[in-house]
């Protein structure tokens, strides 16, 4: 494994390898303090107020996909991970707005799962925004000019 994964950043910089494992240290401390530090069920104000600002976001990295030079990191971003994302955000508000407003009662166990996928989901899609970002050198740039 770790063969493989010498082999494939051995075209970019340390640089770009250190803030890779940077960007893959911040998932996992994410993913840990949103699915452990939480209580378990959580007021639906904090939720559709996150969610909302978590939905604008996923917005913007769809927006900015384009961006992205390789093609199936860029089809990720875009459709893989990001429309998904985005509709699972626009559930979870709505759920959330729904019962905070007619039901007016702490999330159950459905919602708190939601958001707490809908979270998940934005940061592996900003994980993979962020690997496209970094690692998106054209094939032409990779080859030396003395081999030309």
């Amino acid at each position: 494994m770790r063969a493989r994964l010498a082999k494939l950043l051995k075209p970019y910089t340390r640089h770009e390898a250190f803030l890779l494992y940077l960007a893959i240290a911040y998932l996992l401390l994410f993913s840990i303090l949103v699915q452990i530090v939480l209580p378990q069920f959580i007021r639906e104000q904090v939720i559709y107020e996150v969610g909302t600002l978590i939905a604008t976001l996923e917005g913007v990295f769809i927006a900015l996909s384009p961006q992205i030079r390789s093609k199936g990191i860029r089809d990720w971003v875009a459709v893989g991970l990001g429309i998904p994302a985005l509709m699972v955000s626009l559930i979870t508000v709505t759920v959330a707005w729904f019962q905070s407003i007619q039901l007016g009662y702490l999330s159950q166990d459905l919602e708190s799962f939601l958001f707490r996928t809908d979270v998940f989901l934005f940061v592996v899609l900003v994980e993979f925004y962020a690997v496209g970002i970094l690692f998106s050198k054209e094939k032409d740039s990779l080859i030396s000019p003395a081999s030309s």
